[in-house]
């Protein structure tokens, strides 16, 4: 009822701003900026100052705009096509080496989905069909009856559906071994899409602490888990734990929360061998995860940079450290969501990666590695608008019935959402339009949301905005 209610207030302000055609009168600013300015010397500008729109206002707000980059651009990028299987599984084995030097490898712990898998899925679905039946007639009617209320129906029937496969482990089955098909996936005849590496059901040479890696084709293509067993032998092994699929698994799913951070904060946190403030933290998790050289589709120039950093009590007072993650191309980040949020509109498509450090010199954990990915550039811009001349065409465009506070400046690229087509039409098939934009925090006290607005940063076009809050 809540989020339809604020999204029914994003349709009244669109509808103001629609309905209402702006006369000059109605823009009241002080300090409008120069028209554009250098794409190198944007890292000069320090403060925005004297916005007195209507409907936005900000005395002085100061911004770091860190960028060397010297041009922006018009892009495109998109995923690769897959592998064949004995080139994935090739690739796949070479980025286990690379990322896990110093760790056995178990070809009984690499599994794939493929084929064969399909089959297995197959055949238990057509075993699970009658009982499904059985299961959510048995559910329908306690909910006629009383015995359970209807907002209960899905979790119980999940719940019976548990133990009936729990009380007839001859249905089960397991995801299939590389070991056991070896030749089928050299020959071709297996089509695999995604190879996972899991220990939990192997055991590991002279005690080596149990790692999971899973990729799609080829690796770092889209789906991309990496596990290097820190805190998975922290928490679970030492304890006498037994330690789970991994796929899934991650330390703020099972630690208390501490605390969120600014990625150039000077506070110290304990990490398992040492006391590091996170600004140090988070430029070692930086320097390694862009050292990765597990492939050749690895994009140069671009790298993983964090954008903000929470803490998770992992014993006594040392920490694991979660740091939220972007991609930068050619020194430009693209645009992100923040940690535990809700938004209206279109986010577009941003970057989903995020990855853990429990070591002051290493990530334990990374999801997701978007570096590989292939570019085109389409048009290229040396000179940009000003943030000022940008924030006087989202004044235009936004309703000046509500004043909004001016919160932050950025530039970022912008992604369009084409999520859609990439389930449709397959990954390689779509080229996924990106843009340099300048983007607004707006803050409207009168709904405790935050507005995200952006201009086109290279020729001042395609005001766009969402809104978000916080969970």
């Amino acid at each position: 009822m809540k989020k339809l209610l604020c999204f029914l207030l994003i349709l009244s302000i669109l509808a103001v701003s629609s309905c209402s055609k702006k006369n000059d009168n109605e823009i009241d600013s002080e300090n409008t900026g120069s028209e554009t300015l250098s794409v190198s010397d944007i890292k000069k500008i320090d403060k925005i100052e004297n916005i007195n729109y209507k409907n936005i206002k900000c005395d002085l707000l100061e911004v770091k705009l860190d960028t060397d980059a010297e041009k922006v651009y018009n892009y495109t990028w998109s995923y690769y096509p897959f592998l064949n299987s004995n080139d994935f599984y090739n690739d796949f084995s070479g980025a286990l080496s690379n990322i896990f030097p110093e760790h056995t490898i178990n070809e009984k712990a690499m599994v794939f989905n493929g084929a064969r898998f399909r089959e297995l899925q197959t055949e238990f679905n057509n075993k699970m069909e009658p009982i499904e039946k059985e299961i959510n007639q048995k559910v329908t009617e306690m909910v006629s009856e009383g015995v359970i209320d209807s907002s209960q129906a899905i979790e119980y029937s999940k719940q019976l559906r548990k133990e009936y496969i729990e009380e007839h482990p001859e249905i089960q089955y397991k995801i299939p071994s590389v070991a056991d098909y070896k030749d089928s996936i050299v020959s071709g005849e297996e089509d695999v899409k995604f190879l996972i590496y899991t220990e939990e059901e192997v055991e590991t040479v002279n005690g080596e602490r149990k790692i999971f890696f899973e990729s799609q084709s080829p690796v770092g293509n889209g789906i991309f888990i990496m596990q290097k067993g820190l805190w998975v032998e922290e928490y679970f092994t030492k304890n006498g734990l037994e330690v789970p699929f991994l796929e899934t698994i991650f330390p703020d799913s099972k630690l208390e929360k501490i605390g969120d951070y600014d990625i150039s904060s000077e506070e110290k946190v304990k990490l398992l061998d040492k006391e590091v403030t996170v600004k140090e933290a988070v430029e070692a998790f930086e320097k390694d995860v862009n050292s990765y050289d597990f492939s050749d589709k690895i994009n140069k120039d671009t790298e993983i940079v964090a954008c903000a950093v929470s803490s998770y009590k992992l014993k006594d007072d040392i920490v694991v450290l979660k740091f939220l993650c972007t991609l930068k191309y050619k020194g430009i980040q693209r645009d992100y969501l923040p940690f535990n949020c809700s938004y209206f509109g279109s986010a577009g498509y941003p970057v989903y990666c995020f990855g853990y450090m429990v070591k002051s010199d290493e990530a334990d954990v990374l999801y997701n590695y978007p570096r590989v990915m292939k570019a085109e550039e389409q048009e290229v811009f040396e000179e940009v608008i000003s943030p000022e001349k940008a924030l006087q065409t989202v004044s235009e465009n936004l309703t000046q019935e509500v004043e909004f506070e001016l919160k932050d400046v950025q530039l970022v690229y912008f992604s369009e959402d084409r999520s859609y087509e990439l389930g449709r039409e397959g990954f390689e098939k779509v080229k996924i339009k990106t843009t340099p934009e300048w983007k607004f925090s707006l803050y409207n006290k009168n709904d405790e949301r935050y507005y995200y607005a952006f201009v086109h940063a290279g020729d001042g076009s395609g005001f766009h905005y969402f809104s978000l809050t916080f969970d």
